[in-house]
């Protein structure tokens, strides 16, 4: 009977990762797959990863669920490829990087987690490292889901570079990096105290809205002691372009 009742919960389990896969796969189409899918299928998926931990002791199709000393949850969730990128998403239902829930300590707390998942986003690659490592958030136009997923992953080459030249240049005020896009520099590793999403990114906002606005994270580091964070912010730029899917540069330093 119980292994009846396990094959059971299997079965549904690969079905939700099913929706997971075309989700995931609709967010960079246009195509009409996308339109057949409910913009909460992701949410769907993270209550099937929440269910199989509380009921099998496993968090498929998720790869582990992680929660913070004061309460904040959030699923790792592979994406069928490439294998070197993660989802990190709040087990809380919130919509997007709009949600007024992630005011408050909310937003920083998942974004940190997000971060610190930078230790499974490589695969077998091993831990991304700070200065290698980018996350992104899109805007309510740019995503397929209506549930917030933070994108985890290496940057590219071309980003990494193009950061490293202009982040220490940055301060803790916004200013314009590139064309449509806004960047600040955070000193230190502690995102959470401070507080990415809260009061500086609304006055940078104004009349725009958050709801219209893209969002990243990326590393940077001088001489392997000094650290600290580039956040840009863009009406126009997915921050998903900063990020390289196949991790090139980090395969070539562990075939080197």
């Amino acid at each position: 009977m119980r292994h009846s009742r396990l094959k059971t919960a299997t079965m549904k389990m690969f079905g939700a990762w099913g929706l997971a896969f075309l989700a995931i796969a609709s967010a960079a189409s246009t195509s009409t797959a996308a339109s057949l899918l409910t913009r909460d299928a992701l949410w769907s998926v993270v209550r099937t990863c929440e269910s199989a931990r509380a009921s099998l002791g496993i968090s498929f199709p998720c790869l582990e669920i992680r929660s913070s000393t004061d309460g904040y949850s959030v699923a790792l969730l592979r994406p069928p490829l490439p294998k070197t990128h993660l989802l990190v998403i709040p087990l809380a239902k919130v919509a997007g990087i709009e949600s007024p829930e992630l005011r408050g300590g909310a937003g920083a707390a998942y974004l940190s987690m997000a971060w610190s998942a930078r230790d499974k986003a490589g695969g077998e690659l091993g831990p991304i490292p700070w200065d290698s490592t980018g996350i992104a958030i899109n805007s309510a136009a740019n995503r397929s889901q209506d549930q917030l997923h933070i994108h985890v992953g290496c940057l590219s080459p071309q980003a990494k570079a193009s950061l490293a030249k202009t982040g220490m240049s940055l301060g803790e005020s916004w200013r314009v990096l590139w064309t449509g896009v806004w960047a600040r520099r955070l000193r230190g590793d502690d995102l959470r105290a401070a507080d990415p999403l809260g009061p500086s990114l609304e006055r940078l906002l104004g009349p725009i809205g958050l709801a219209g606005l893209n969002f990243g994270v990326a590393g940077f580091e001088r001489s392997g002691r000094r650290r600290g964070f580039v956040l840009p912010a863009s009406k126009s730029m997915s921050f998903e372009r900063l990020l390289d899917p196949n991790c090139a540069r980090l395969h070539a330093e562990h075939r080197s």
